[in-house]
């Protein structure tokens, strides 16, 4: 099966200049740069939540976006699980619903079937029930993530996934996260600002400076063996 993706896009965004070449196939790509450096901006255009003045976006061989070809996919048909940085999970929903929010099309016995599945995925049995308020972080983050995963996307764009949760549940949900993208064989990219979190979690490195992608490969190559300073809380 064809895992592709291929990424080249320039976008404006008020002063701001974006221009982006990505290019990968069924890994997990870490962008990395300082903030501001046009790293979510890069997932809001491949989501198709932000206006692409010129380029392509393709998954799989399939068009998202191709200002050439007159091709611009809305949001709903680019199937992009997506988790943003601070994802809204609904307080009057359980778990459950929660997980099912972006599935409510499917029949019942096949929002049963993937819900179990994400279920498990996650560590999440037995919580199908409780409020999203007596979660702790790491479960709230887990079932944003299902939530993302629920409707089986063709890619997945993660945002600082690991914002807010101490060491161990970073390292935890890290490790799960390159589980899950092996077990599907899709694009993951995922948004960090952190050398460690993306020298443990990468297959592939892309730097971002200034709104464009200075280069791209091997994380070590990219951004040298794993160094940790002293203000350093990550022991990856």
């Amino acid at each position: 099966m064809n895992h592709s993706l291929q990424v080249s896009i320039q976008a404006s965004i008020g002063s701001f200049d974006l221009s982006a070449e990505i290019t990968g196939q069924n890994e997990l790509i870490v962008l990395f740069g300082p903030s501001g450096s046009g790293k979510s901006t890069i997932l809001n255009c491949i989501a198709g939540l932000q206006k692409v003045r010129k380029g392509a976006i393709s998954v799989g061989g399939r068009f998202f976006l191709s200002t050439e070809k007159s091709v611009n996919l809305s949001p709903q048909l680019r199937k992009c699980g997506y988790l943003p940085q601070n994802p809204s999970l609904f307080p009057h929903l359980n778990v459950a619903q929660n997980i099912c929010f972006g599935i409510s099309g499917k029949n019942k016995a096949e929002q049963e079937s993937r819900l179990h599945e994400l279920l498990s995925t996650f560590h999440l049995e037995g919580f199908e029930n409780s409020r999203i308020t007596e979660l702790s972080g790491g479960q709230a983050k887990r079932v944003a993530l299902a939530r993302a995963l629920a409707a089986t996307p063709a890619i997945l764009l993660l945002d600082e996934p690991f914002s807010a949760l101490d060491e161990d549940l970073r390292e935890e949900l890290a490790s799960e996260i390159k589980n899950i993208q092996r077990q599907l064989s899709i694009p993951v990219i995922l948004v960090t600002h952190s050398k460690q979190e993306a020298l443990f979690i990468a297959d592939k490195v892309v730097v971002m400076q200034h709104g464009k992608t200075a280069r791209q490969g091997a994380p070590e190559d990219m951004l040298g063996k794993k160094e940790l300073s002293e203000s350093t809380q990550y022991s990856w």
